[in-house]
């Protein structure tokens, strides 16, 4: 009994002190790996970088929207009149042509009406004048006799004399006077003529329709010039000028533009800066409204250093060589576009790492790969 307990507890003695000698004999493998891991030389691309200034680019993308969108109303009542193409969705115009009129002749004639009472008080007034201002006869006299119905009235002569003037006050010459341009001016309204190129949208009465004075005709857009809202990172658009050009394609279209406004605020949806570009297209190279578009804005000259992205350590820092080793530094990186970083607080002595290193730690021995 006793022979099988001792023989139970040397079995015991060996097995703890095999673990014991197997974990020593481990320990003592995995050093030389720990010694030859401080002692590795990595060869890696560095270079001194300079000091300059450098044109970078941002780059966006939006939808396409058309400058001018505008909702044509009737400011007059009458039966609606096709002008220089029919109201009709689609149909294109060039600036100044007449996109609808409304019928005028009971309009013109009633002017004319009050221009022929006009005439005969006119005449009136200048037998008047002849007698009590004999000095201003001859102007008004010129006035009467160049007077024609089918034009607008011409500028009254001089008014300047109060006195006068309430002489022409009292014969209710003036009262009439400016009657009649006020219907001059409604007369004008019965036709619209557009200020742009463009097309039109949408159309809501069509000719031969009645129309009161607020009817809603017609939505026209431009067709050649047009704006797109570009979102832009707060920290990026201090480097957007005014005015600054920017280059804007989609597919194998481009087009030339520039910046007319941006924002004052920053878009809490997005958490940036809409800037509005503005470009022209002609029928050769066309663009609609509604179209995405990319954008890409020169912006100002950053004066720094230029440093590949990819070799940015934890965000704001940077790999130098020191005799021999990696010596990691701080830099202010002004901004970023794809593949560079511009940043400030490097040397130009300096021998900076230009690529990524993976599990590169500082004191790291390193050769420079020429």
């Amino acid at each position: 009994m006793k022979r099988k307990l001792l023989l139970i507890l040397i079995a015991i003695v060996i097995i703890i002190s095999g673990i014991f000698i197997s974990k020593l004999l481990m320990s003592k493998k995995e050093l030389p790996k720990k010694v030859q891991s401080t002692l590795e030389k990595r060869y890696v691309k560095a270079d001194n970088l300079e000091f300059g200034k450098f044109i970078t680019t941002i780059n966006g993308s939006g939808r396409v929207e058309a400058k001018n969108s505008v909702t044509v109303y009737a400011e007059t009542s009458g039966l609606l009149e096709s002008g220089d193409l029919l109201l009709r969705e689609g149909n294109e115009f060039a600036d100044g042509s007449l996109l609808f009129k409304i019928d005028n002749t009971e309009a013109i004639y009633s002017l004319k009406s009050r221009k022929s009472s006009f005439l005969k008080s006119l005449g009136n007034t200048v037998s008047m004048i002849k007698s009590s201002y004999p000095e201003k006869f001859k102007s008004w006299q010129l006035y009467f006799d160049n007077f024609d119905l089918e034009r607008d009235l011409a500028q009254l002569p001089d008014l300047s004399d109060t006195k006068f003037k309430v002489f022409l006050a009292t014969t209710g010459i003036l009262n009439e006077y400016y009657g009649i341009k006020s219907d001059e001016y409604k007369l004008k309204k019965y036709s619209h003529n557009v200020d742009f190129n463009g097309t039109i949208k949408k159309v809501y009465l069509k000719e031969g329709s009645y129309v009161n004075s607020g009817s809603k005709i017609a939505d026209i857009i431009s067709s050649r010039n047009f704006e797109v809202t570009i979102p832009v990172k707060s920290s990026d658009v201090r480097w957007i000028d005014d005015n600054a050009t920017v280059i804007v394609y989609a597919e194998n279209r481009k087009w030339n533009g520039k910046v007319i406004r941006k924002a004052n605020s920053v878009d809490q949806t997005t958490q940036s800066i809409n800037t509005v570009v503005e470009f022209e297209c002609n029928k050769d190279n066309r663009i609609f409204e509604g179209e995405y578009v990319s954008c890409s804005f020169s912006t100002k000259d950053v004066e720094s250093f230029k440093i590949p992205r990819k070799a940015i350590v934890d965000n704001n820092k940077a790999y130098k060589v020191n005799d021999g080793k990696l010596a990691l530094i701080s830099v202010e990186i002004l901004r970023q576009d794809n593949d560079f970083a511009y940043v400030l607080g490097i040397e130009d002595s300096d021998l900076i790492v230009i690529e990524s290193l993976p599990d590169a730690y500082e004191g790291m021995k390193i050769e420079i790969i020429k």
